[in-house]
């Protein structure tokens, strides 16, 4: 995982939509809505049905719990090390080439292809959450654990954590909205960063209280 992974400056480095720090509604869950599509005949056959519509055993506010958890836990990692995971990805880069952003995504449902990489016509790279878990045991402990989504990745985009090479991002996206969500799609994105961003809706962990 210290593997340094590159791309061209002829790709922006960062990403400035929903997927990392900025913007609108999230591309990759319109891939999802997509996917959500392909389950239509499946789910004809079957009154069983493909996606889990039955509430989950977590409120919102548990949800933003978590987010919070999993921003500790990357807090956590750098009092240690003195820089946030994967940190090294950005270090002794070769010239003209740029490091790529970082996503992984937390669920404890197995998630589909699609979460394989980002979506259509986006630069970044994605870590399986099991590496990413054993990546941040090898400084905290074995017994690290993270909370993890438990809702179907059709249906809901799971927990997610962003690296830019600055900063980190851990989101959710909730049912309801608050002071403190954006919109996307028919969900409320809640998020957490080592920066804040008011006009994103973004909050900086050192502003939040748990």
């Amino acid at each position: 995982m210290g593997t340094n992974l590159l791309t061209t400056t002829a790709h922006r480095p960062t990403h400035e939509n929903d997927f990392g720090v900025t913007h609108n509604p999230s591309a990759l869950r319109r891939r999802m809505r997509l996917s959500r599509c392909c389950l239509v005949a499946v789910t004809l056959l079957s009154f069983c049905g493909c996606t889990n519509t039955k509430p989950t055993a977590k409120t919102d506010s548990q949800r933003m719990k978590d987010v919070y958890a999993i921003a500790t836990v990357i807090e956590q990692y750098r009092q240690k090390t003195s820089r946030y995971p994967y940190a090294e990805n950005w270090e002794n880069v070769e010239l003209n080439m740029v490091a790529i952003p970082i996503d992984i995504f937390i669920s404890s449902k197995k998630l589909p292809k699609e979460y394989d990489y980002p979506p259509h016509g986006l630069t970044g790279a994605i870590f399986k959450y099991a590496d990413f878990l054993e990546y941040l045991r090898d400084v905290l402990g074995m017994n690290l654990t993270l909370p993890e989504d438990d809702r179907d990745p059709f249906e809901w985009v799971p927990y997610q954590v962003h690296f830019d090479g600055k900063h980190y991002f851990v989101s959710a996206h909730l049912t309801q909205p608050n002071a403190f969500t954006r919109p996307v799609y028919n969900a409320h994105k809640y998020q957490i960063g080592s920066i804040g961003n008011e006009r994103a809706k973004i909050r900086a962990y050192s502003e939040v209280r748990p």
